[in-house]
């Protein structure tokens, strides 16, 4: 190899040949192998042959089984069983009524059936004419007939309301005068027929439930046949029993905070906290207000002020200076009879229909806790409900005004009973319930009445002689219907027909619609043919 030069010193290379070491593989490194041998043993083989035997056949038939033989029927229902004569009953006729009503299901006969159809008389009859006589004072009343012996004069008042009793045979009718100028001193009350009994006595009722001063409207309880409220044109709101000695079962008082106005319509709705019936009831004064038979009608338990605002007021009456923001109520109506409690539709005097709403419906059980921050006494749980109900910016200074009263009175609870001595602004106990308004009557509302087979529809009549059918979500009515030129004083639906409803107006006229046969044409005009006057009620 040749010597390469730096430039600074030689570095010289030589050829040189270095010893080889040699490592042999083990990976594949030969196999150990072995031979071996083994044998079964020897396989039998067998054959063999077979033959069926001549086949045969039999029938039989088995008798009619009898239904759960030696085995007891099951008739309880949540724990309750009925007794031993009418478990046996049931056992023996229960399989012939299924029987019956499955050839009735399966069956044509009543296709063509038309309940409203017209027989050989078309026009219906009147059966019975129920009315009574009062006892006057001869200076409260002009005209008459003075009883003998005495100086008071037996008088006919007109009718004012109707309602019929839960099991459908009691006919309750309230009477008072309506035209009055100042105080009532009438004496007045309702009357109870069973129409359907022996010994019926049309001019006498079976029950005569006296009252001081006129009775505006009456309302039957929907369980109870035998407990009746009414309103009377003091104010007032007068529940009775018919069953006890003495009838009289509670009377609320006149004030401030509760009616100064006549009573136009009473209304049992049922609560679900309680799980009891409570009455609501709606005033001239413009006051809708609940109460409960559990104080004898010493108090509202809640309260409203129909005042709509703006928005709810008719054009004409935003621009008056010095309006009032309050309407009188002359009619209410709650949803499912009664089982639907948190809205219900109002009528006014000026013609207003009116869907109105309740909030803040807390449980007294939960009552007491919302009040962390507000009360700084103790509350009751009644008195905590009703102040969990006054809207959340007037609730502060509710419970400081009613606090200071309880303070200087010496009290160590507020009570219901103290929430309403301490007289706190109306405005703000009794917050407007207005949530929406419908296109309204020319005049006053007289009756308002929610259909029974759909949530959302309603009726109304009025002093201009319409009924109207509302739905809920809608301002305008659905239909219109003008029966007469007369005013319609009463309305209601039917109970057992969907399609069915009617209408009394001031010619003492009441007009039957079947919506499904016409949308014009009554189906049946039920008319006095005795000459009897006067509105229908």
């Amino acid at each position: 190899m040749a010597a390469i030069a730096t430039g600074v010193a030689s570095l010289e290379l030589e050829d040189d040949e270095p010893q080889v070491a040699e490592v042999p593989s083990t990976w594949r490194s030969l196999q150990s192998l072995a031979d071996s041998e083994l044998q079964t043993d020897p396989v039998s083989f067998a054959e063999a042959s077979a033959q069926t035997l001549v086949p045969q056949s039999i029938e039989t038939q088995t008798e009619p089984l009898e239904a759960d033989e030696g085995k007891e029927a099951d008739l309880s229902i949540d724990g309750w069983r009925p007794d031993a004569d009418v478990a046996e009953f049931l056992e023996r006729v229960a399989p012939i009524m299924d029987m019956q009503l499955s050839r009735n299901a399966a069956s044509h006969a009543f296709d063509d059936y038309d309940a409203l159809a017209a027989t050989e008389d078309d026009d219906p009859e009147v059966v019975h004419v129920l009315s009574t006589t009062f006892l006057q004072p001869a200076d409260a009343v002009e005209g008459g007939e003075a009883k003998e012996g005495t100086e008071d004069v037996e008088v006919t008042l007109p009718c004012t309301g109707v309602s019929w009793s839960s099991t459908g045979s009691v006919v309750c009718a309230s009477f008072g005068f309506q035209d009055h100028s100042g105080w009532c001193t009438h004496r007045a009350g309702v009357g109870t027929w069973n129409v359907f009994g022996k010994g019926l006595r049309a001019g006498t009722p079976d029950v005569l439930l006296d009252t001081m001063s006129c009775v505006m409207c009456v309302a039957c309880h929907p369980e109870r046949p035998s407990v009746v409220a009414a309103g009377t044109f003091n104010g007032e709101v007068v529940v009775w029993d018919t069953n006890e000695a003495e009838p009289l079962v509670a009377q609320s008082r006149i004030d401030d905070y509760f009616h100064r106005e006549p009573v136009t319509r009473v209304e049992w709705l049922y609560d679900m906290f309680a799980r009891a019936y409570m009455l609501a009831s709606v005033s001239a004064d413009g006051k809708v207000l609940f109460w409960t038979l559990a104080n004898k009608l010493a108090y509202p338990v809640q309260g409203f002020r129909l005042a709509p605002g703006r928005r709810h007021r008719p054009r004409a009456r935003r621009e008056r200076p010095g309006a009032s923001d309050v309407v009188g109520g002359t009619a209410l109506a709650f949803a499912r009879d009664g089982r639907v409690t948190n809205s219900f539709v109002v009528g006014s005097e000026g013609g207003g229909v009116f869907k109105c709403l309740i909030r803040n419906q807390a449980p007294p059980a939960s009552a007491a806790a919302g009040l962390t921050g507000v009360a700084e006494m103790p509350w009751d749980d009644e008195a905590a409900v009703a102040l969990l109900r006054v809207p959340q910016a007037d609730r502060f200074e509710v419970a400081r005004h009613t606090e200071r009263y309880a303070r200087k009175a010496g009290l160590r609870q507020v009570t219901m009973e103290v929430l309403y001595a301490a007289k706190p602004p109306s405005e703000r106990i009794f917050p407007s319930p207005i949530d929406f308004a419908f296109e309204p009557h020319v005049g006053p509302v007289h009756s308002l009445d929610c259909s029974p087979y759909h949530r959302s529809l309603f009726m109304s009549t009025g002093a201009d002689g319409r009924l109207n059918l509302y739905s809920m979500l809608s301002s305008r009515p659905l239909y219109t219907i003008e029966p007469s030129s007369s005013y319609l004083f009463a309305g209601c639906f039917s109970r057992v027909r969907p399609m069915v409803l009617a209408a009394g107006g001031t010619d003492g006229v009441v007009y039957v619609f079947d919506l499904h046969a016409s949308l014009v044409a009554p189906a049946a005009t039920l008319r006095d043919t005795r000459g009897g006057g006067g509105r229908a009620a």
